[in-house]
């Protein structure tokens, strides 16, 4: 996929294409760019820390075609054209009783809406900040009432508000 892509996007004059190995070197590829300020393209997932850390710009790139997507991908066949990447739905699930037995919870679940960049965010600074999980959740009531307060009914917020 990528190979083909830096192909259809004829990126071969401007930048190198490499297989850094891992996620660790991927990841030190990218924030030595970023901290260096030295362009560079690639294909990342979140959410995650490091897309949180850096001001990073997402592509525009033609919707994913499988079409086009099986061609890139079959060394045997020619010419490479721009798609999209899939995109895997994302899911949440809970036990089947949950609807029953704790309606207010299930309804909670309901409301709970985090972009990508929300969640790197929180990943970057529970990073940065060596935090916990506790201490990470805690920081986002604190500073991201625009986004939970919605979830829950208004007295519950302000107790949660309140016990901060």
């Amino acid at each position: 996929g990528n190979a083909a892509l830096f192909e259809a996007y004829e990126l071969e004059d401007s930048f190198n294409l490499f297989s850094p190995g891992s996620g660790g070197n991927l990841d030190a590829s990218i924030a030595r760019a970023f901290v260096r300020e030295e362009p560079i393209v690639f294909y990342y997932w979140g959410p995650t820390g490091l897309m949180g850390k850096y001001d990073m710009v997402q592509l525009e790139m033609p919707a994913y075609n499988e079409e086009i997507w099986n061609c890139n991908v079959d060394a045997n066949c020619t010419p490479k054209r721009k798609s999209a990447f899939a995109t895997p739905p994302v899911v949440v699930g809970t036990a089947s009783w949950l609807a029953d037995e704790a309606p207010a919870v299930a309804e909670y679940l309901g409301k709970v809406a985090l972009n990508n960049l929300q969640i790197s965010q929180m990943l970057t600074w529970g990073d940065e900040n060596k935090a916990s999980a506790e201490e990470t959740a805690i920081n986002f009531l604190k500073t991201r009432e625009d986004v939970w307060s919605n979830w829950v009914p208004e007295a519950a917020a302000e107790a949660i508000k309140a016990s901060l």
